[in-house]
C-alpha cells in the first residue's frame, strides 16, 4: 500500500495528513489495535507521532513507521503542542483507544476539503443513539440532552453545557464542538489557535471537558467545525484516564470546579477578565447551578453522606477563586481574534 496523497472528491488541491496519538501507554494492547488501524488506511500518513507522558514505558514494539516522542502528562498538554515534527496539511488526532476503518481517514480528508473544515471530528459516542435512561440521566445530572434543530451536529448553550442532534439525517454537519477521541484539524489553523493557552486545565488532578475547552475556541474564533456521522470508528473505550476519574474521591470536586471554570471561560467571559461578561450566559450558569444543587442534594441523600454536595459546592468556590486569581488572569483570553 503505497500512497501519502489523497485527492478529494471536489477540485484538484491535493493534501497530505500525518497521525498524532496521545497516550500513557498503560494499555499496550489497546494503543497496538489503534496503529493496526492507522496503518491499515487505504491512504497512508505521511508521520505517525505517538505522544507519550514523560517517565512512562515506551512499547518495546513496532506495528509500522510510528515514532515515539515525551511530552508533559496531561489531556491537554499531550494535544498541545507544536508539532514541529509534522508538516503535512493535516493533523488527524486520536485517543489510544479510537480504532480506525481503512477508509475513515479518506473519509474525512474527502470532507474536511469538500466542507472546508478547520477541524472535523467523527460521531464516536452516538448520543443520539442512547437509551432513553441514559438520555435521562444526562440531563438531569449534566443538563445534556438532544436537540430537534438540523443546523448543528453539537451546541454549546450559554450555560456551558451542549446538547446533541437528536435525529442526524446527513453525513456532514457543523457543530459548536466535537469529542476528544478524533480531531482532524488543518494543520495551520491549529497552531494559529494558540492551544497551550488551554494547559491549564490539566492542573485540576483530571482535565474534565477538554475537548470542548479546545474545540469551542476554534469555533468562538470564527474557525469552521463540523462532524462527519459517516466516518467509521471502533471506540475501544480501554478508559485508563476516565477509570482514574471514577475512582478519584474528588471526582465531584473536580468536576464541579472544572465544569465552573470552563463555563466562565468559553461562555461568560471569553474575550477576558477585563471585559463585561455576557449577560445572557450569567443567567443561564446561574440557573444551571441552581438546577445541580438539588440535583447533588438528592444524590447525597441518596448515599447517606454529605460528601457530594459539601464536593460540589466547594468546586463551584475555588472555581470562582481560580478565574479571579493572578494564575488565571495571567492566561491569554478564550477569544483572541
Amino acid at each position: 500500500m503505497d500512497a501519502l496523497r489523497i485527492y478529494p472528491t471536489q477540485g484538484k488541491t491535493t493534501v497530505t495528513y500525518s497521525v498524532a496519538i496521545r497516550t500513557l501507554a498503560l494499555s499496550p494492547d489497546s494503543l497496538r489495535k489503534v496503529l493496526q488501524g492507522v496503518f491499515s488506511q487505504t491512504i497512508l500518513p505521511e508521520k505517525v507521532v505517538v505522544y507519550i507522558a514523560r517517565n512512562y514505558a515506551i512499547p518495546s514494539w513496532r506495528v509500522g513507521y510510528e515514532q515515539y516522542v515525551y511530552t508533559d502528562k496531561g489531556m491537554m498538554s499531550q494535544r498541545a503542542l507544536p508539532y514541529t515534527e509534522l508538516t503535512s496539511d493535516y493533523i488527524l488526532m486520536l485517543d489510544d483507544d479510537l480504532v480506525l476503518a481503512p477508509a475513515t481517514a479518506a473519509r474525512l480528508l474527502a470532507t474536511a476539503e469538500t466542507e472546508k473544515t478547520d477541524l472535523l471530528g467523527a460521531d464516536v459516542f452516538q448520543n443520539h443513539l442512547l437509551t432513553v435512561t441514559a438520555r435521562v440521566t444526562a440531563a438531569v445530572s449534566s443538563l445534556v440532552m438532544p436537540h430537534y434543530r438540523h443546523d448543528k451536529a453539537f451546541r454549546l448553550r450559554r450555560d456551558g453545557a451542549f446538547s446533541y442532534i437528536a435525529r442526524p439525517r446527513r453525513q456532514f454537519y457543523s457543530s459548536d464542538t466535537c469529542c476528544g477521541p478524533l480531531m482532524l484539524w488543518r494543520r495551520k489553523s491549529f497552531l494559529m489557535l494558540h492551544a497551550e493557552d488551554e494547559k491549564w486545565i490539566d492542573t485540576l488532578g483530571y482535565a474534565y471537558g477538554e475537548d470542548a475547552l479546545l474545540s469551542y475556541k476554534a469555533t468562538a474564533n470564527g474557525m469552521k467545525t463540523g462532524i462527519d456521522f459517516r466516518a467509521e470508528v471502533t471506540n475501544l473505550d480501554s478508559r485508563t484516564s476516565s477509570d482514574r476519574y471514577r475512582n478519584d474521591p474528588q471526582r465531584l470536586y473536580i468536576r464541579a470546579k472544572a465544569m465552573f471554570i470552563t463555563w466562565w471561560r468559553m461562555c461568560y467571559k471569553p474575550h477576558g477578565n477585563h471585559r463585561r461578561g455576557a449577560s445572557g450566559a450569567l443567567f443561564g450558569g446561574v440557573l444551571k447551578y441552581m438546577w445541580l444543587t438539588p440535583v447533588m442534594l438528592a444524590f447525597s441523600a441518596v448515599t447517606l453522606s454529605t460528601t457530594p454536595v459539601r464536593a460540589y459546592i466547594r468546586g463551584l468556590r475555588d472555581g470562582y477563586r481560580y478565574v479571579r486569581s493572578d494564575v488565571y488572569l495571567a492566561i491569554p483570553p478564550y477569544i483572541f481574534r
